[in-house]
C-alpha cells in the first residue's frame, strides 16, 4: 500500500501512526478492541495468505480488511462494506475472538473507505475465527 506508514509506538495498547491515510495529516490509531472485522473473498488460508503483504512461518501481516466498532453483531456486516461491496463473498469475525487468537486489527482508513483496517497474526487461527457470509 503506497503512502501508508505504520509504526508501532507501544505494545499495550498498540498505537500506530498512519500517514497519508485519508488526508495529508499524521493520525494516531489504536488497535481495535471491539466490534466486527470483515474480509472480502473466500475464507481460506490460501486466500488470506495471497492477500497479505508479508507472510512467513504461517504469519500474515497487513491483510486488508474492513472493521467497525459500531456493532458486535456479525449479521450487521453489510453496513460496513465501503470499498469492498463489489465482492459476492465475505468472511466476518468478532474482534474479541480474533484477540483470543493473538490476531491484531489496526485501523488504516484510506480515501473512500473509512472502515479499512489491517489484520496481522498467525493465518490458521485467523481463518478459523471467520465465518463465511454471502
Amino acid at each position: 500500500m503506497a503512502g501508508l506508514a505504520v509504526t508501532q509506538i507501544s505494545c499495550e495498547p498498540q498505537i500506530v501512526m498512519n500517514a497519508n491515510a485519508m488526508e495529508s495529516n499524521t493520525e494516531i490509531f489504536h488497535e481495535v478492541t471491539k466490534g466486527i472485522v470483515i474480509r472480502a473473498g473466500q475464507c481460506s488460508t490460501i486466500a488470506f495468505k495471497a492477500g497479505a503483504e508479508q507472510k512467513e512461518n504461517g504469519k500474515i501481516q497487513s491483510l486488508s480488511v474492513n472493521c467497525t466498532t459500531a456493532t458486535d453483531n456479525v449479521d450487521d456486516y453489510k453496513q460496513y462494506l465501503a470499498g469492498i461491496d463489489h465482492y459476492s463473498h465475505f468472511c466476518v469475525a468478532k474482534w474479541e475472538k480474533l484477540k483470543l487468537a493473538n490476531i491484531s486489527v489496526l485501523p488504516a482508513p484510506i480515501q473512500g473507505n473509512s472502515n479499512h483496517c489491517l489484520l496481522s497474526g498467525n493465518v490458521g487461527p485467523a481463518v478459523a475465527k471467520f465465518s463465511p457470509k454471502e
